[in-house]
């Protein structure tokens, strides 16, 4: 996503920069100015750029249940309500990606051994919220 611009990062040189060093053809200071474009394309090639940690605590799951009293009455030996909620929200996540949005560490391209830990475009974890009824004849 840096290379295309689409980052907060990408902003950074949007005018151009000159890189600080020396040029190994001439030895002297480098004075040639690239493009944020020619900059980002080049930088987002280096894979050790974007090696995140992957330290998170999250709310996994929470299930609230109560159990309905006096259920006999309508022929139901027992009755029980619960409220299921299901990645609810990261107490800490350390893989923001070096984006405002973040994202999930747990999420990858695919499901071959190949692809696990890459984030390339992927949607945001999904958020469930569920209530569960069971009734015991």
């Amino acid at each position: 996503m840096d290379a295309t611009g689409v980052t907060a990062n990408s902003l950074l040189y949007r005018d151009g920069v000159t890189i600080p060093g020396t040029s190994t053809g001439t030895g002297l200071a480098n004075d040639v100015a690239i493009t944020g474009q020619e900059y980002w394309g080049s930088y987002s090639t280096i894979a050790e750029f974007y090696v995140y940690d992957q330290t998170n605590i999250r709310l996994r799951e929470v299930a609230l249940g109560y159990q309905i009293p006096n259920t006999q009455r309508f022929g139901v030996e027992s009755a029980n309500i619960q409220l299921i909620g299901r990645n609810l929200f990261f107490i800490q996540k350390e893989a923001n990606g070096g984006t405002n949005f973040g994202f999930d560490p747990e999420s990858f391209l695919g499901t071959n051994i190949g692809s696990q830990g890459y984030q390339s475009y992927a949607a945001p974890s999904l958020r469930s919220i569920g209530l569960n009824l069971t009734l015991n004849f």
